[in-house]
């Protein structure tokens, strides 16, 4: 058994520095791509990454260049005081977030019990589709939100199978956090849902060998519906912000 284990320990740790080891090395010319676009409208031309207000008037006024993004503009003004406007400091910063979120989404596939996890990490975390949110600096609210997002759904998992209120609330920390970083976390509700679903019927019945020993589609109902109020307070705080962004706009 403890050989098994430590065997189990060691290719888990071995998938942890291949998925790393590749991300990195995909994203490595970034950290050479200096400043682009409008990154001098979010950053370094942004009053509020300098002035000695700032985090004040981040999070409680109006003065920002786009929607209401505070733990973005937060986290420009930590960076700030350790590398300045040296653009190698926040693509360094971008790559370090997209490989936590990899290994981010191996964790949650891998609590579903879905086979070839690591490859779908891998291939997720060099996928071609997020080249932009990770190589342009100005797209931190996606990788900084990605990774509150997914932090949600793996607590959400852990509530699910340990009934541990901990969890829950761990949870909906990381889902009002995501949704201060990019708005659009706000679809978290429904991924949520997904989950619920998951883990009440459709896995676990893909999983029995015999039919008749499967969950009937109405107990799968019931146990969706009777967890569904838990998903209440993950609407709210989405339709807020939602609210707080058309606002923002006008």
């Amino acid at each position: 058994m403890r050989k098994e284990n430590k065997h189990i320990r060691k290719q888990k740790l071995l998938g942890i520095m291949a998925i790393l080891l590749l991300t990195t090395a995909a994203y490595v010319p970034a950290m050479k791509a200096g400043y682009i676009w409008d990154d001098d409208v979010y950053l370094t031309k942004n009053p509020l990454i300098v002035a000695p207000d700032g985090l004040r008037r981040i999070w409680f006024s109006l003065d920002s260049p786009s929607q209401y993004f505070p733990l973005v503009y937060t986290m420009f003004r930590l960076e700030h005081s350790i590398w300045g406007m040296n653009a190698t400091g926040y693509h360094v910063t971008n790559i370090i977030l997209h490989n936590a979120n990899a290994l981010l989404v191996w964790l949650i596939l891998s609590k579903l019990r879905i086979r070839g996890s690591w490859l779908a990490a891998a291939i997720w975390a060099i996928h071609p589709v997020n080249v932009e949110s990770v190589a342009w600096i100005t797209e931190r609210k996606n990788t900084l939100s990605t990774i509150f997002y997914l932090s949600s759904l793996a607590a959400w998992i852990n509530f699910l199978d340990k009934e541990k209120y901990v969890y829950y609330i761990t949870a909906l920390l990381f889902a009002i956090s995501a949704l201060l970083a990019k708005t659009t976390a706000c679809t978290l509700p429904v991924t949520l849902l997904i989950l619920l679903w998951l883990r009440n019927g459709a896995l676990r019945s893909s999983k029995t060998p015999h039919k008749s020993s499967r969950e009937p589609m109405p107990l799968v109902v019931d146990g969706v519906a009777k967890r569904g109020f838990q998903l209440l307070p993950f609407v709210l705080v989405s339709v807020a912000m939602a609210i707080v962004s058309v606002w923002w706009e006008q």
